[in-house]
């Protein structure tokens, strides 16, 4: 099947052009009506749809295991595209909201997931000088990353189930994987990244996911060279957006060198991937959480690194989601940094 609330709402600027494209949403789920001209909309602001939020726990008895999920869904008839999302070590589905609420005000529904063993309840009730251990400890562990790995087409049969019941607006033919630093080892596996587990090579792969957003993709371990790494990356062929930072490490291990995170878009070979590199930006900075866990307030810039983000997301999957024109004219790197307001370097495939 390839082509397979909290209550909050937002309205962007009553621009003519964002009028149109709310007219054409509600018809249509939100496809915009093609221009002669340059793009003008505005995907570094709030698109036209409100949205509202529900808390739910999504039970996979053949697991015995509860997903926690927060689920985003735009107003209008759709049917909507789909992104799901996948916090980073230690986060909750109530991470990454900056991005979630504007990919939802742009017209996707989106399904954050929290996934148990690498949830926040991993560090929560520790004192802070034992936090970042049990978080490493958790993030050592296979189990854990399979089990996260296996919640992704789980939650996907839900949906699946609720589309076609009606209970959601959602089309799981156009369906992306959003995840940050352990979730973009979530987003690899399923996109088809195949890894190593007692001599063997196994692939948690679903072929209905078409693209994907990686933020703080994973660095190779243990110095592999690119033609190994290229194998393991071999069954990835959705486009990817790549996202990092220059200062993008993690305290469990301060020594890795950021620029090891650009290494998956070195190796794989979608011609519509992009690669982002801000400046400023560590790993925190792509988390969404106001209060770092060493209790520090997280830096004025994070705000304007996490706009960026937002923007540059939406650009990308409304382009291979919706095959919107206008997007397709902002993922060039003069298009997008024109949206902007970080220092970024913007790669695409040669």
């Amino acid at each position: 099947m390839k082509k397979a609330m909290m209550a909050a709402s937002f309205l962007a600027p009553a621009a003519a052009a964002l009028a149109s494209l709310a007219s054409a949403s509600a018809s249509s789920g939100d496809v915009p009506a093609k221009s002669e001209h340059a793009c003008t909309l505005r995907f570094d602001e709030r698109g036209p749809h409100e949205w509202t939020s529900s808390y739910e726990a999504w039970v996979d008895e053949n697991r015995n295991r509860s997903v926690l999920v927060r689920v985003a869904v735009p107003s209008g008839n759709g049917p909507f595209p789909i992104v799901l999302m996948s916090h980073g070590l230690g986060g909750s589905r109530d991470g990454l909201t900056y991005l979630s609420e504007q990919l939802a005000s742009w017209g996707f529904i989106v399904v954050t997931m929290q996934h148990p063993g690498s949830d926040r309840s991993v560090w929560e009730s520790k004192p802070r000088g034992a936090r970042f251990r049990a978080l490493a400890e958790a993030a050592a562990d296979p189990r854990v990353a399979i089990d996260r790995f296996l919640d992704v087409p789980f939650v996907l049969d839900e949906l699946e189930a609720r589309i076609i019941s009606g209970r959601i607006r959602g089309d799981i033919g156009r369906t992306a994987v959003v995840g940050h630093s352990f979730g973009a080892h979530s987003v690899f596996a399923a996109i088809g990244r195949s890894y190593k587990a007692q001599g063997r090579v196994v692939s948690f792969g679903d072929a209905r996911v078409d693209s994907a957003v990686a933020l703080s993709p994973p660095p190779p371990l243990n110095g592999m060279a690119d033609e190994e790494l290229a194998k393991l990356y071999d069954e990835v062929s959705v486009p990817v957006l790549h996202i990092t930072g220059r200062q993008d490490t993690v305290p469990f291990e301060a020594n890795l060198d950021p620029e090891l995170r650009t290494r998956p878009f070195r190796v794989t070979s979608n011609p519509d991937d992009l690669l982002l590199v801000f400046e400023k930006a560590d790993h925190n900075a792509f988390a969404g959480t106001k209060i770092r866990l060493d209790g520090t307030k997280a830096p004025a810039h994070y705000a304007t690194v996490q706009h960026d983000v937002a923007t540059a997301a939406t650009v990308f999957l409304r382009k291979h989601l919706v095959a919107d024109a206008c997007a397709s004219e902002r993922t060039t790197p003069s298009g997008l940094r024109a949206l902007l307001r970080s220092m970024v370097v913007i790669e695409p495939r040669e």
